[in-house]
């Protein structure tokens, strides 16, 4: 998270003199759901309101953790 993650995208961010010539895409196209809806969603609960969310947005975010061993193994925490 600080080394190649959002911690040090911000950082790089702030840091930058010309963010005029950064577009930065608004939250709900990339990370759509909540933890909370994520939650609903794996056990399958999904709402009208989620599929909507999904269906606008080019990423979303699952909150699983796959690239860190440790969350990895206590993923069922999710």
């Amino acid at each position: 998270m600080e080394s190649t993650g959002p911690f040090m995208t911000t950082r790089v961010y702030e840091a930058y003199e010309r963010k005029d010539e950064i577009t930065l895409l608004p939250a709900e196209l990339v990370a759509p759901l909540s933890l909370e809806e994520v939650r609903q969603l794996i056990v399958g609960k999904e709402t009208t309101e989620m599929e909507n969310k999904v269906e606008k947005a080019f990423a979303i975010h699952y909150f699983l953790g796959s690239w860190d061993s440790q969350t990895a193994e206590n993923k069922h925490t999710i």
